[in-house]
């Protein structure tokens, strides 16, 4: 059940499971057939805190990620499955009171799981041993940094992003010393643009330097990568 009890969650015997909204007036419910997969085994659905992220775990301990619309309560698939090895049995899990970790138990062997959670659709890759580049969940059209902590593996988003002017940014490639990155990014059914970013390591800072005159592109790959 969603925060605001009109968009609860029907799960099917098989695993998957879709949103439902309920009409208070007409005492009536109604399906949206926004089916998400997460068999073939009966699974454990569970809403995060922000109400935005729907994750599901079956009995084979293999793990689903659906974006989630809190105003009409409609699922999309955004990643997954991911297999969580030395799990024999998942029981019920939940989300921290600040959306950050998700956990469950393993009610065989006594073992609890945690897992941190962050806005993350994509990663391209690092920029330099604890800054990595991504993009937000559901959101391809602008570039964002991510603090990335080697003792505890976590990850985290900035809030430090480069913004393009199309919808979709594709085919992210970064220089190897970790301070250009090149992206094709385009709207709809248009050829995309070669877009140029630079990263600044000592301030941790983002910069769109595309020329006006840059090409458009497919597939902007580094054959030779810039020191």
């Amino acid at each position: 059940m969603d925060a605001s009890g009109r968009f609860p969650i029907l799960v099917s015997d098989g695993g998957e499971f879709e949103s439902l909204e309920y009409d208070p007036a007409a005492g009536t419910l109604l399906e949206h057939n926004d089916w998400q997969n997460a068999g073939p085994n009966p699974a454990l659905v569970t809403i995060d805190p922000s109400q935005k992220l729907v994750i599901a775990i079956n009995d084979d301990a293999r793990i689903w990620i659906s974006s989630r619309d809190p105003e009409t309560g409609m699922l999309s698939p955004l990643a997954g499955p991911f297999t969580v090895d030395g799990v024999v049995f998942p029981g019920l899990p939940v989300f921290s009171p600040d959306g950050k970790y998700y956990i469950f138990p393993d009610w065989i062997k006594g073992v609890a799981y945690s897992y941190a959670v962050c806005n993350a659709g994509n990663f391209y890759g690092f920029l330099n041993s604890t800054t990595l580049m991504g993009s937000e969940a559901a959101n391809t059209k602008s570039l964002l940094l991510f603090k990335y902590d080697p003792t505890s593996g976590t990850v985290t988003p900035t809030g430090i992003s480069a913004n393009f002017p199309g919808d979709t940014t594709t085919s992210v490639n970064i220089s190897s010393n970790g301070t250009l990155i090149y992206a094709a990014n385009a709207t709809g059914s248009q050829l995309p643009t070669l877009q140029i970013v630079r990263f600044d390591p000592v301030a941790s800072t983002l910069r769109v330097v595309t020329p006006s005159n840059s090409p458009k592109v497919m597939n902007p790959a580094i054959e030779s990568r810039p020191k």
